[in-house]
């Protein structure tokens, strides 16, 4: 860089002051061409980081969201009935039947020795007619607890293979939500969870 500098300064000091200023702005032209040529390699490079909808084959039981990106907007639209709709449009009823399947996951994962406390993510199920999970969709939010995905997909993909939820509707449904686990409710044995009660 110093070999540079001192060449440069004996190259503007042998030269006018138009010639100079014309050899300071093609410098200047030639690193800020080099220095974009450089960004877009970068960012367009080969080993850079590959959208994540490469995946192919049958859809797993319980994935990421963006690991299947056009596989889940088509289930999307296959599952477009709610489960608000599902439960006649009965809000109460929707978020009741959510929260005890919030419960069923703390519960399943306790029974495992699963740590899921602390976890906060975004969960989109898919349901049969019958109630029986046909697939989970989750991403974990920025403030969850750090959980290894891997391991979490294995627990939702045997809860989900194991688990039947508490509606038949006329048609296949889903539901879009937040969750974040420990969940503080109570069941009680006439009206489903009571939130804020011990």
């Amino acid at each position: 860089m110093v070999i540079a500098k001192a060449r440069l300064s004996s190259l503007l000091s042998s030269i006018s002051y138009h010639q100079q200023h014309n050899v300071m702005k093609n410098t200047i032209t030639a690193a800020l061409i080099g220095l974009s040529v450089l960004l877009c390699t970068a960012f367009t490079a080969p080993n850079a980081v590959t959208p994540p909808d490469t995946r192919s084959g049958e859809l797993p039981t319980v994935f990421l969201i963006g690991e299947y990106t056009e596989a889940f907007d088509k289930l999307s639209a296959e599952y477009n009935y709610q489960l608000y709709d599902a439960c006649d449009q009965d809000l109460s009823k929707a978020f009741s039947k959510w929260t005890v399947m919030m419960l069923d996951i703390q519960q399943a994962a306790e029974a495992q020795g699963i740590d899921i406390r602390g976890v906060r993510l975004w969960l989109k199920v898919f349901w049969a007619k019958d109630g029986s999970i046909q697939h989970i969709a989750y991403f974990l939010k920025p403030n969850s607890r750090n959980i290894e995905t891997r391991k979490l997909t294995a627990f939702l993909t045997a809860f989900a293979n194991n688990y039947v939820f508490p509606l038949e509707a006329t048609q296949k449904y889903s539901h879009y939500a937040s969750a974040s686990f420990p969940i503080y409710v109570r069941r009680d044995a006439n009206s489903g969870p009571n939130a804020g009660t011990n």
